[in-house]
């Protein structure tokens, strides 16, 4: 008797195990092993939702917006990351400070007080302390542990813009419409020194990463550059034909950034002073300016209601990050480079995110790949060895035996 009058092999028990085995592997194959992996404490998982805050569709060398924070009632003038990055603050026009948490974006503390527009807030270099200047002359430091305000500084005839701390933390720098920049000692908040040369409201002021220089834009259309070990004025940057508004070190104190309201963003060579760029964006792209902690990009607050992100190896705009519908004027980068924060005539702060946050690192994806392989290589020799059994039971049972056979 020949046995294929029995039935071919695909009549047998194992013909739905076998299509088993096709059903998992074409499901493995299409969840794919390379996704980003989360470490839990406990072992490596397989991701199941994108990382906070990351935009949707984002490729890697782009930045997309994450969150959107609101709850202020005027425009939003500065905004600052503390220094470990936890805590993100915004001054207004509607008088109040708020503190936001980076871990949910949640506000988290309201500071209040002082009934006047404030201008600029800045943490110290140890984050212990908050100090904002406003349009009521005053500059006013609080206590970050507990919110409270603990010294108010005056001096300045006229509103205050801008504020800085020194990289060390022990002075800070206040620039005002009265024309000058005051410096104060922060171990007893006395007064330093008045420094006197501009012909305008000073808006800005900033310190070199090495605390040696501070710069200083003014509405009188010049940057002045003042040595920090006498206080006398070494610079005069005179290139620029508006208001200066934003002024910004490089992080490695190489190259000193300038913005203008009604301009172009100019690059400067702190070794000679000599300007070695001005980029090319749309008039008024220098609302504000901020390089990036690493140094590999600037970013610029526009008129135009947009941020762009320049590439300062080749000093391209690389994006323009949309959102805002007012002009933006204030940008800060968190001290990691991830996220950057910008304030907005339109009353909100919007916190875009770096789009290599997308990408695993190659750790992750080597732990996935492992955990993918063993986990395949498990279904596999678990279905096969079903197969061999449904196989043999198969044969016992739909095959003739020797009896039969002789018959």
């Amino acid at each position: 008797m020949d046995l294929r009058d029995k039935g071919d092999w695909t009549t047998m028990p194992a013909r739905p195990l076998l299509s088993v085995v096709l059903t998992l592997l074409l499901l493995l194959s299409s969840s794919g092993f390379n996704a980003p992996a989360r470490d839990t404490g406990g072992g490596t998982l397989f991701m199941t939702t994108q990382p906070a805050f990351v935009g949707e569709n984002l490729s890697p060398d782009q930045w997309g917006l994450g969150q959107t924070l609101l709850g202020h009632t005027d425009w939003v003038g500065s905004v600052a990351f503390s220094p470990n990055g936890s805590l993100l603050a915004s001054g207004s026009g509607d008088y109040k400070i708020r503190i936001w948490d980076t871990s949910n974006w949640n506000e988290v503390h309201t500071l209040t007080g002082n009934n006047s527009w404030i201008n600029s807030v800045t943490f110290s270099p140890d984050g212990s302390l908050l100090a904002f200047g406003s349009e009521d002359k005053t500059v006013r430091i609080w206590d970050t542990s507990n919110w409270t305000e603990v010294h108010t500084l005056t001096g300045h005839t006229s509103w205050i813009s801008s504020v800085a701390f020194s990289p060390d933390g022990s002075l800070l720098a206040s620039g005002s419409e009265d024309k000058t920049v005051r410096i104060w000692n922060t171990s007893d908040w006395t007064e330093v020194k008045t420094l006197a040369g501009h012909t305008g409201s000073v808006y800005t002021v900033t310190f070199s990463p090495d605390g040696s220089l501070l710069a200083s834009g003014s509405f009188d259309y010049t940057v002045r550059i003042w040595d920090t070990s006498d206080w006398t004025e070494i610079e005069t940057l005179t290139a620029h034909t508006s208001w200066v508004i934003s002024v910004v070190f490089s992080p490695d104190g190489s190259l000193l950034a300038s913005g203008p309201i009604d301009d172009w963003v100019r690059i400067w060579d702190t070794s000679s002073w000599t300007e070695v760029r001005n980029l090319s964006g749309p008039r008024g792209d220098g609302r504000s300016v901020a390089f990036s902690p690493d140094g590999s990009l600037l970013a610029s607050g526009s008129t135009d209601h947009g941020v762009r992100i320049w590439d300062t190896s080749s000093w391209l705009a690389v994006q323009n990050l949309t959102g805002h519908t007012g002009e933006v004027v204030a940008v800060a980068f968190s001290p990691n480079s991830s996220l950057l924060a910008s304030g907005s005539v339109d009353q909100s702060v919007k916190i875009w995110v770096d789009g290599t946050l997308n990408e695993p690192s190659k750790e992750e994806e080597t732990k996935v790949n492992w955990v993918g392989l063993s986990l395949v290589a498990f279904l596999l020799l678990t279905v096969c060895a079903l197969v061999i059994i449904a196989l043999a039971r198969g044969a016992r049972e739909g095959f003739p035996d020797a009896h039969d056979a002789d018959s």
